[in-house]
């Protein structure tokens, strides 16, 4: 019996060190999650709601119709690289000289605007078009470009 006394104490030694490191766990934890709060997205937003709450489906669906609206958007552009500014010269007018010179299209733009930064040659320009189908053209025909030596 009086092994009893004995292994309940090194028992109790043992518990009150597995608590004392389930306290430094849980001590940890909540820093943790308060360093991941200070850095969440929204200001206010706890971790628990961000894991637990599902996206509205109306801001879903409004953020895939901009997304969608975006690329069509996108896709009646055109980047032209290495076309030269010309001084007192509209962009669109540039552009067109260059297609009637150079191609065997002759689009139609809807605008025509520098972007970017000049750095060692002339801006890009952006083109674009009222359709697809003139993007379409403008880029077969441009195929021709690649038999000169000076584009």
């Amino acid at each position: 019996m009086t092994e009893a006394p004995g292994k309940m104490d090194k028992v109790y030694g043992e518990l009150y060190v597995a608590n004392d490191r389930i306290d430094k766990l849980a001590a940890d934890m909540k820093s943790l999650k308060d360093q991941v709060e200070q850095h969440a997205v929204l200001p206010g937003a706890s971790v628990t709601n961000a894991v637990t709450t599902t996206p509205d489906p109306v801001e879903l669906l409004m953020a895939v119709e901009t997304e969608k609206s975006e690329r069509m958007k996108r896709k009646h552009c055109v980047i032209i690289f290495g076309l030269p500014q010309v001084h007192h010269k509209a962009d669109d007018e540039t552009f067109l000289d260059f297609c009637e010179n150079h191609l065997t299209v002759k689009p139609k733009p809807r605008s025509c605007v520098r972007i970017g930064r000049a750095n060692d040659g002339p801006r890009k320009l952006k083109v674009t078009f009222d359709d697809d189908s003139a993007v379409d053209d403008l880029l077969s025909s441009s195929q021709l470009l690649r038999q000169f030596s000076e584009f």
